[in-house]
């Protein structure tokens, strides 16, 4: 989907650019370790600094609504959501006001940085309990078009057919770079978009790559429904691998085997966090160590970004700490 991006004194619809495609890296120092040709899709590049994956979903997402300068978006997430750090990013860029509904912890002092960095973008932040989410943004729509206001309810996760259509598209561009498609492709899955259309669009190549999902949040039968239900968005029956045995408690937990692998990834150059791609590529190293990903496949982690939580967590003392609590949902 290809327009201007245009500044926010422009009255008409603001969509963005085309993305360029992110780069495929060859990681042989790992992939030797692992006994896989390893190549890591690093959306963590992305335009924007730090969101990852959430960038593609809501470049296509704002696109499609054709939003225009002024427009108010309203999405919801965990405090550290990576999905509502890119809304307030892309936001403040294209001019639409964000109102982000944010469910909190007890620890709340130690979440600061999230919550600053957010409203630096100029978003509005409204902390709340899980079980009020749904009716502070109802409230917060009613109150906005009420004042006149155009407002964008976008699903926590961008969890939407657009968002699911972006890596059916991101899928193609892949095998684009590569020219024949992997063998395996690896990464972290949460509400199930990504994942989603990853699958959808090797599909349509013909494509007989396994495609498996980490999850970072949600058990075995949920995640693999929600990832199930994007996949008919695109009228799509595909077969899901969708993978809990790393979930670590619950979104924004880290066992030590997660923070150990955050650890040595860094130590080589690759880097990656607790919260997301940490799960992912202990599931990737598990996977090859177990023999279930097979010696000498052509394996592609799809980092899908998580810096700015990795950061979030050292400015809590992390490296080496588990977070006590979280929530069992992924943002």
């Amino acid at each position: 989907m290809t327009a201007t991006l245009n500044q926010p004194g422009n009255a008409g619809p603001v969509t963005t650019d085309r993305l360029l495609p992110s780069p495929v890296e060859s990681w042989e120092r790992i992939g030797d370790q692992l006994g896989v040709r390893l190549l890591v899709k690093r959306d963590d590049l992305l335009p924007f600094p730090l969101p990852g994956n959430k960038v593609r979903k809501l470049t296509r997402e704002l696109s499609t609504r054709a939003v225009r300068p002024g427009d108010v978006v309203v999405t919801t997430g965990d405090v550290d959501s990576n999905h509502c750090r890119t809304t307030a990013l892309i936001g403040a860029r294209l001019g639409l006001d964000v109102d982000l509904v944010l469910h909190s912890r007890s620890d709340a002092s130690s979440e600061a940085l999230s919550i600053r960095m957010a409203q630096a973008l100029g978003a509005q932040v409204h902390l709340v309990r899980l079980t009020e989410v749904r009716d502070r943004i109802e409230a917060l729509r009613r109150l906005r078009t009420r004042s006149g206001r155009t407002v964008h309810v976008i699903p926590g996760g961008c969890h939407t057919r657009s968002g699911v259509e972006a890596y059916a598209e991101a899928a193609a561009e892949l095998l684009g770079q590569l020219g024949s498609a992997p063998d395996v492709v690896v990464l972290a899955s949460g509400t199930g978009a990504t994942q989603a259309g990853l699958v959808a669009g090797l599909a349509r190549a013909g494509c007989r790559t396994r495609v498996v999902g980490i999850s970072v949040a949600r058990p075995a039968d949920r995640g693999g429904a929600a990832v199930r239900e994007a996949l008919s968005w695109l009228d799509a029956e595909v077969p899901v691998e969708f993978l809990d045995d790393f979930v670590d408690g619950g979104y924004g937990m880290a066992q030590a085997g997660t923070r150990e692998t955050v650890r040595q990834a860094w130590r080589l150059g690759l880097p990656l966090d607790p919260t997301y791609t940490g799960k992912a590529f202990r599931g990737l190293t598990e996977l090859t160590r177990s023999g279930s990903i097979p010696p000498q496949a052509t394996v592609v982690f799809w980092h899908t970004g998580g810096l700015m939580n990795q950061l979030t967590d050292l400015s809590r003392g992390g490296a080496g700490m588990t977070r006590d609590g979280g929530d069992p949902e992924p943002r």
